[in-house]
């Protein structure tokens, strides 16, 4: 009967799959025949320049390694398409500079967004400038900076907006050292010596013999008086605030022996493009590819007593100083500033556009690494290198003598998830040195209790322990590192199975280095995209995977999900420790980490004591993720997850916004590499004199350009109050009314005590007496934007005020609003505003503040050191502003009297107002949604919300997760 069974199961077996190969076959005929109509079709013939294009630009290599994994993922068609699509908008030659980009590394989010964002934040205005030299002025040093420049018959223009970029530096205490390689061109001399006669700060050595770029750049170093030398191609452009970075760094990190920044590339139009955010240094990345480039500075003193440029390195010679530079001062001092301030030309003839431009340097670069690795001495016996398409790999070797493994795998019933997992480290680990342990957690499933002791019956080097108390992640693999045998702890998920077979030599090779603490390796889901490649400090509010989703052909951002790097942290569903290092930190924390960040703190505490964290892409594995577990979908999960997130946080602090590895000018918004806006760079406001604490003013047009940031003001808007300080006035041209709730005369007589500029207070078009903004304004869809700065926790109805503006504005329109932040301000001790008081104020129709409103706000006002407001660590004594009289007379004047006193009757932080203009909208309670959000500059934060804002790009719950980080310092009670 059972063999009856068997077969019939088989015959159905057979019978789906006979039915899917015709199908599969069908579908092969059909991509056959649309094969031939793209190929017959007029786009085919269209794109054969691009073709030919790509070819010339030897892409080829490139699409072979990924173009197989693309085309299953998108399909022939959709490409196709997308080319013509593409040729359609952009024609022939912004195509084919557009494929460069992303073959060259950009991501297609960052790049599509990045105009955006240089002119957001990274616009050189006149107020800028005059901001950054008074900020030059405060500097307690001012070094001078030599910048090396070896030429060879550059393109002339390009080679004077060179020069013109370091003329035109902000910081002027610079000198620039240019040698000429015996350029060809008489046009080289003619306009060097025209420089000479400009800026005597400009000094020349023309050679008599063309040497090549390191012999030539050694040349320039001999004129260098500079304390520190900075390097610029002569086709290059530098930022005009590069050079008072750099200083202002060097005043902060005297010792530094090198320094380097973000950089971005120009095409031979002047767009700028290709943004590279880096991380601080990483040296497991470094090894990978010369991420650090451009801008590099150097200490002037360390080059020279390494004797410059080594002559045989040309196309890597940057490189191999810097890893000799490295070498020489250690890690420590080297620092990155996570600003682009460095602009590299795409040209034919530069490595900017590929490797293949300059064929020679690929073998410079192998040698450098080779030579460096050499020199380090660490190694017992010398590991190879080899080029990847996307940068280099070094083969780390195993000891000789192989370190026994202690795999530790949790487990509860799922036999299935086990027994695939266990298949595939006995069928396909080649590493023949580790010791299994499962810990099962109180199974009781038949077949997973038989499963587990034919395990132990048939494998000498498998053990079962039993642990059956509630599941504790942390617990669970404390217990098992007790009996653990091996010098290594692999601990493994149940959902994990094995793509690659020298999965472990790899992880060990890396976890045997010095110095080295957790290393981690990269999961995919079954559907062959990222599940992990790395764990990001602060996404989500505590901690996220990055490239997640990415699919597995992807390289990624400047390909680094296929480069071996430094991380803060990695995931514990795979990770390799050492068992010492795993005990000196403590283990995982069974006690408040159960489930949930339990890797991400022991990682951190493995960096605090001094090791390095790497995460491989060289070790592959599909994770079938809360396979076992399930995920966090009931309220008893959510609120033990939400205890562990306020843990973390009060733990980690600061340290969850700021990973080094993760460049403050990307967003910790999504777990991918996306702009953020804004950036997490200090401004200048941050700017300090080291001696005095003297601080600079914050530039007015930075606050203005946040206010500005979407409105069309080439149409007219409209200025709701206070309008004693108005951010748009008519006097400087702007087209816009404004609505106070008094006259100009009036609002002169308010302010009279107040110590404010008068003059300043314009004309008010419409004082508003609680009457609707159509009838007030006698229009009706008509501004194109509304400016609101300090109002909107005043109006005693916020969702009444919103859909008042819009009746008054076009579909199109911008609402820009200036908010102040409760933690920096006389609200600090006063609760924070949540939307249930804000919906019944509204269906109430209050158009004054309610009495308990009045009262909790008389109670609880303070002032810190006689400030109404006050930056984030300025200290003083908190005081009470009023009495518990004006208190009663508060409640007296809105119960007896209705009148109506201006209060602030909301309290917000950032992520709190953004949580409630989310949650308004989507209750249909208003028409608008987030567009941009600027966090707490001073004491105010700015949001800009519109018809067609996106909203909010996170959950609810990683915004309730950040509102918590926001008010974990700060004492939050109702009265």
């Amino acid at each position: 009967q059972k063999l009856i069974l068997e077969n019939q199961s088989l015959s159905e077996t057979i019978t789906s799959l006979s039915t899917r190969l015709d199908q599969k076959i069908l579908e092969a005929e059909t991509y056959s025949n649309n094969y031939l109509a793209v190929i017959r079709s007029t786009s085919w013939k269209i794109t054969a320049p691009l073709r030919s294009v790509i070819h010339r630009l030897k892409f080829v290599r490139l699409f072979l390694s990924t173009g197989i994994g693309i085309i299953r993922e998108r399909g022939l068609m959709s490409i196709c398409l997308n080319v013509v699509k593409g040729l359609r908008q952009s024609g022939l030659k912004g195509f084919i500079r557009t494929l460069n980009l992303r073959i060259n590394g950009a991501d297609n989010k960052i790049e599509d967004e990045y105009q955006k964002w240089i002119k957001n934040y990274d616009d050189f205005s006149k107020d800028r400038k005059t901001a950054i030299q008074a900020a030059c002025q405060d500097l307690e040093k001012r070094p001078l900076i030599s910048v090396l420049v070896p030429c060879y018959n550059p393109e002339i223009d390009f080679f004077c907006k060179a020069i013109d970029s370091v003329m035109g530096q902000v910081y002027e205490n610079w000198e620039l050292c240019i040698a000429d390689d015996c350029s060809t061109s008489p046009k080289v001399r003619e306009t060097l010596e025209a420089y000479i006669k400009k800026d005597q700060r400009i000094k020349v050595v023309f050679r008599e013999k063309n040497g090549h770029i390191s012999e030539c750049s050694n040349s320039a170093l001999e004129l260098a008086r500079g304390e520190y030398t900075a390097l610029l191609d002569h086709d290059d452009v530098l930022h005009p605030e590069a050079l008072f970075w750099v200083a202002r760094q060097i005043n902060d990190t005297p010792d530094a022996g090198l320094i380097y920044t973000d950089e971005d590339k120009l095409d031979e139009t002047g767009i700028r493009n290709t943004p590279h955010f880096k991380p601080d240094f990483n040296y497991e990345l470094f090894l990978s590819q010369n991420y650090i480039c451009h801008l590099g500075v150097y200490k002037t003193s360390v080059i020279k007593e390494l004797q410059g440029f080594r002559k045989g390195f040309e196309g890597a010679q940057d490189w191999d100083l810097a890893l000799r530079v490295m070498e020489a001062c250690g890690p420590a001092k080297i620092h990155h500033i996570p600003r682009i301030l460095y602009h590299w030309r795409i040209s034919k003839h530069s490595t900017a556009n590929g490797i293949q431009a300059k064929p020679y340097a690929e073998k410079a670069q192998l040698n450098s690494l080779m030579d460096h690795l050499d020199r380090s001495g660490s190694y017992t016996s010398r590991p190879s290198i080899e080029k990847t398409h996307f940068g280099f790999k070094v083969n780390f070797l195993v000891p000789a003598l192989r370190p026994l493994i202690s795999i530790i795998i949790p487990t509860k019933n799922k036999c299935s998830l086990l027994e695939n997992c266990i298949n595939s480290i006995l069928e396909k680990t080649t590493y023949n040195r580790y010791e299994i342990l499962i810990i099962d957690n109180g199974s009781d499933e038949d077949r997973t209790l038989d499963y587990l002791a034919a395990l132990t019956a048939s494998h000498a080097n498998i053990v079962v322990l039993r642990d059956e108390r509630e599941f504790n992640f942390s617990a669970l693999n404390n217990m098992a590192v007790r009996s653990a045998k091996g010098e290594y702890l692999l601990f493994l998920n149940n959902d994990i199975t094995i793509i690659t077979s020298q999965w472990l030599e790899e992880m060990v090779s890396l976890a045997c280095r010095p110095g080295v603490g957790a290393v981690g390796a990269k999961l995919f889901y079954p559907d062959d995209t990222v599940q992990h490649a790395g764990v990001i400090l602060g996404i989500g509010g505590v901690a996220g995977h990055i490239f997640k989703g990415l699919h597995k052909s992807d390289p990624g951002y400047f390909n680094r999900a296929f480069l071996r790097q430094e991380l803060s942290c990695v995931t514990a569903a795979c990770l390799l420790v050492k068992k010492e290092v795993f005990r000196h930190v403590g283990g995982f924390d069974e006690k408040n980490l159960a489930v949930a960040f339990n890797d991400v703190d022991l990682c951190l505490k493995i960096r605090q004591k001094g090791y390095r964290n790497i995460w491989t892409p060289y070790a592959e594995f599909y994770h079938h993720e809360s396979a076992s577990r399930g995920y966090e979908d009931n309220p008893e999960k959510q609120a033990r997850f939400s205890k562990e997130v306020i843990f973390m946080m009060e733990k980690w602090k600061d340290g969850l916004t700021c990973d080094p590895f993760f460049n403050p000018n990307l967003s910790l918004e999504v777990e991918n590499y996306v702009l953020a806006f804004p950036p997490r760079t200090p401004g200048l406001k941050r700017i300090q004199k080291q001696e005095t604490g003297k601080e600079i003013v914050p530039l007015p047009d930075e606050r203005k350009k946040k206010i500005l940031e979407h409105l069309n003001l080439d149409g007219i808007g409209i200025e709701i109050g206070p309008s004693h300080n108005p951010v748009v006035p008519k006097k400087e041209g702007y087209h816009v009314e404004i609505m106070d709730h008094m006259s100009r005369e009036g609002l002169i007589e308010k302010y009279k005590d107040h110590h404010l500029n008068l003059d300043n207070i314009e004309p008010v078009d419409f004082i508003w007496q609680k009457q609707s903004y159509t009838e007030l304004t006698g229009k009706k869809k008509y501004y194109d934007w509304i400016i609101a700065s300090h109002l909107i926790e005043h109006t005693p109805d916020l969702i009444g005020f919103l859909n008042e503006c819009d009746t008054i504005l076009k579909d199109d329109a911008v609402i820009s609003l200036v908010i102040p932040d409760k933690r920096y301000c006389f609200d600090h001790f006063r609760p924070l505003t949540g939307i249930s008081r804000i919906i019944d104020s509204h269906f109430e129709k209050n158009t004054i503040h309610s009495a308990g409103i009045m009262a909790e706000y008389f109670l609880n006002v303070v002032s810190k050191g006689d400030r109404i407001a006050w930056h984030e660590g300025e200290g003083g004594e908190y005081k009470f502003i009023h009495t518990l009289a004006n208190a009663s007379d508060s409640i007296d004047a809105v119960k007896n009297k209705k009148e109506y006193i201006d209060v602030h009757s909301w309290c917000f932080v950032p992520h709190s107002f953004r949580l409630i203009i989310h949650d308004l909208y989507h209750l249909g309670l208003i028409p608008f949604r987030e567009l941009s959000f600027h966090p707490t500059e001073g004491t105010e934060f700015f949001v800009s919300l519109s018809r067609k804002g996106e909203g909010i790009k996170t959950g609810r719950m990683e915004l309730i997760r950040k509102i918590q980080l926001e008010l974990q310092e700060f004492e939050v009670f109702e009265s």
